[in-house]
């Protein structure tokens, strides 16, 4: 849609965080395409992205890129995410809460020493938070709150907290990234991170666009506040 926006029309080529995959689309500007997005990529080497081989612009929900970029950059403010999360919980009456990983709500220490699970080599998703949250369960005994890197994992983990008897939010709450459907309609449903994506893309295309508009000027960087859903799986501590 923001695309549309402004008359462009785009392909999209899934590089899955390949370096080879990545430097092949990047020498596909000016010649197939003529600018890319590189949606949570790798580092992005400075002479692989010459102006004048067409713009790149770098979003980034999940990853935390250089301070100094050397390309134009959106990214979601996982900081504010990470922050959000736990004085939300406090609020709530949580105050032992575990990280699981992996994902950005788990991959920054936010100022204090938390305590933190993350699951075996190669193991991601669902099966990953069913099995951190009861990994959690028995190496954190006092947990009251898990903080998980993304939704997938919260998911993952409602299901490990139910299969061992444990109640959510009564006794452990739990929080996710991402806002995914499926956790408007999870039992409890579940309380989320929103990185607001239509705002990253509106400023992607945007810086895009001045970038195809006035290829010399220096790299930009925006970043996106994100937004608490508060839903049932974070409902204040049982007294």
């Amino acid at each position: 849609m923001e695309l549309d926006r402004h008359g462009l029309h785009a392909t999209v080529e899934p590089t899955h965080d390949d370096p080879a995959s990545l430097a092949a689309a990047l020498e596909l500007r000016g010649h197939t395409f003529d600018a890319l997005l590189a949606i949570d990529a790798p580092d992005l080497p400075a002479e692989a992205v010459a102006a004048q081989d067409g713009p790149v612009v770098r979003v980034d929900l999940t990853r935390r890129l250089p301070t100094e970029p050397a390309v134009d950059t959106v990214r979601a403010d996982l900081d504010q995410a990470v922050n959000t999360a736990l004085r939300h919980l406090r609020v709530m009456g949580h105050h032992r809460p575990v990280l699981i990983g992996p994902g950005p709500l788990a991959e920054r220490e936010p100022g204090q020493p938390l305590a933190r699970v993350d699951p075996g080599p190669g193991e991601i998703g669902r099966a990953a938070g069913f099995k951190a949250a009861q990994r959690a369960l028995t190496e954190h005994p006092g947990v009251d709150a898990l903080i998980c890197g993304t939704d997938e994992i919260a998911l993952g983990a409602l299901a490990g907290l139910h299969a061992a008897g444990v109640d959510v939010p009564g006794r452990v709450a739990v929080i996710g990234y991402g806002d995914l459907d499926d956790a408007r309609f999870s039992t409890p449903s579940l309380t989320t991170i929103d990185p607001d994506p239509i705002s990253l893309a509106r400023n992607a295309v945007d810086l895009l666009t001045a970038r195809l508009a006035a290829p010399g000027r220096q790299p930009e960087s925006v970043t996106v506040p994100v937004t608490l859903v508060q839903r049932e799986s974070t409902s204040p501590a049982a007294r």
